[in-house]
């Protein structure tokens, strides 16, 4: 199990070679090395698991347990205009967005000085960054992060992304990465461009 405010030691445990006798963490089958994760609620712990437990967790509900979907989307370019900026003033240029179920309240994710740092998210950014994003309405509490990469110029960008891996991307903020375009480059690859129709809710599988 991991805890989501540390994820640099999931970044070790991936960078590993694949533990074939690796198991299940809920019913103890053997997993593949492309498994699903599900993040305890009361805990922020995520557990690997197969198949079967995960989708005994996919939808919302009352179980302390949800899965963590992976699926990534992105809007480009980001609609942020100038009185947007003005609240993001002071900000990081990459931050991310989520909602914890547990605490009724919308988190920033912000880089820190040893990895990404909770804080709560101020009003003028709540507007800023979820009232401008299509994708913000699609986010679903808990498993999923909106991030955001806020520029000067017209080629601002925000992602629905698992949020194990917004977590990550934050971590990275907060060392010397030179691959940091390189890993938006490769989450843009993996993902799906919102078309301008899924204002209206998109097709099913979104």
């Amino acid at each position: 199990m991991i805890h989501l405010r540390g994820t640099e030691p999931m970044l070790r445990e991936r960078a590993r070679p694949w533990d074939a006798a690796t198991r299940c963490e809920l019913c103890g089958t053997k997993l593949a090395i492309e498994h699903a994760h599900v993040l305890d609620l009361s805990t922020r712990m995520l557990s690997c698991s197969c198949r079967a437990c995960a989708a005994l967790f996919d939808d919302t509900g009352t179980s302390r347990y949800r899965t963590v979907p992976r699926r990534v989307l992105f809007e480009e370019p980001f609609p942020i205009g100038s009185e947007e900026r003005h609240a993001l003033e002071g900000a990081p240029e990459v931050l991310g967005v989520f909602y914890d179920s547990s605490a009724a309240a919308w988190v920033a994710l912000c880089p820190g000085r040893s990895g990404a740092v909770e804080r709560p998210l101020e009003r003028t950014l709540c507007d800023a960054v979820l009232e401008k994003s299509r994708l913000g309405p699609m986010l679903n509490p808990d498993v999923e992060a909106l991030l955001v990469r806020a520029r000067d110029d017209d080629s601002s960008r925000a992602w629905i992304v698992p949020i194990d891996v917004g977590y990550a991307v934050i971590d990275a903020c907060t060392r010397d990465t030179p691959s940091l375009d390189g890993l938006f480059r490769d989450l843009e690859a993996r993902g799906r461009a919102l078309p301008a129709w899924s204002l209206h809710g998109g097709p099913s599988g979104f």
